[in-house]
């Protein structure tokens, strides 16, 4: 069995066009990022809130509020696209128009008319030069997200003064919920800034504990090698007297092992001689 559709009277579609045209630039704002969609329900909360306070119809959700917003919108392009093609239609007979009344005129100042008139071209040259209203939108959501964020950090300030009165330890905690792009813009915290005087000044001595210590490198690098080359020069000397004091022993040993020899065939010459005389 099909729930019963709950109609949504004129008076009520009046009451919620003239809430939505306060918060439209949140709305109709087109970006889909994290902080936008929180900057939206909240947006969307409000409108709730301030609808069914001023209604005397069945309570309605946030989802149920843009999801007839949205509906009013789709009606209104559809109606805006039959009529862009009965102009061009074949067959004869007037155009079609469509109906205009209060609800139709407030939707349209809502909805930016590049949503169901199409955007002009910006190459053609005759028509004027189309602005970009990027920023004036942007401005827009973020100044809705200031009020927001000034709202929830007035409903905390008592909270607040009770912590400080209480605490005398600092904080480096941040509530990062009430965040919004505007906060780039603002001044660097003094204690980041990085003071260039005393930047310079370190650097100062780091550069002339760096160039000591080169100097102090490259002396003992000389010291060093002067004593190796002292070590090598001492080692070639040491090696040059061994082989002269070798080549004197063995001059030595030679005249030796002569003399010895001699005396050996000398020897040898007195042997056959007292042989051949005993015979």
């Amino acid at each position: 069995m099909a729930t019963k559709k709950i109609n949504v009277s004129e008076n009520d579609v009046h009451l919620l066009l003239t809430i939505i045209e306060q918060h439209k630039n949140v709305i109709e704002f087109k970006k889909s990022d994290t902080f936008t969609l929180d900057v939206k329900n909240k947006a969307g909360l409000k409108i709730q809130e301030e609808y069914n306070s001023r209604t005397s119809s069945s309570f309605r959700d946030e989802k149920m509020l843009p999801t007839k917003y949205y509906n009013l919108k789709k009606e209104l392009k559809k109606k805006v696209a039959a009529e862009k093609r009965s102009c061009i239609g074949t067959g004869g007979g007037p155009p079609l128009k469509i109906s205009t009344n209060d609800i139709v005129v407030m939707l349209a100042s809502i909805i930016c008319s590049e949503q169901f008139e199409g955007m002009e071209s910006v190459y053609d040259s005759d028509n004027p030069f189309v602005r970009n209203k990027t920023e004036n939108v942007i401005a827009s959501i973020d100044k809705a997200a200031n009020n927001i964020s000034a709202k929830q950090s007035q409903d905390g300030s008592e909270e607040f003064e009770d912590i400080k009165n209480t605490s005398n330890t600092a904080t480096t905690s941040k509530n990062w919920s009430t965040y919004t792009p505007a906060d780039l813009k603002a001044p660097k915290c003094k204690k980041l800034i990085i003071d260039e005087s005393q930047s310079k000044e370190k650097n100062t001595s780091w550069s002339k504990l760096a160039a000591v210590k080169s100097k102090w490198t490259g002396e003992k690098c000389r010291v060093e090698i002067e004593i190796l080359k002292a070590e090598h020069e001492k080692r070639v000397k040491m090696y040059e007297q061994h082989i002269k004091q070798s080549e004197v022993e063995h001059k030595m040993r030679m005249r030796i092992m002569k003399e010895q020899l001699k005396e050996i065939q000398w020897r040898n010459l007195q042997l056959e001689k007292n042989s051949t005389s005993t015979k």
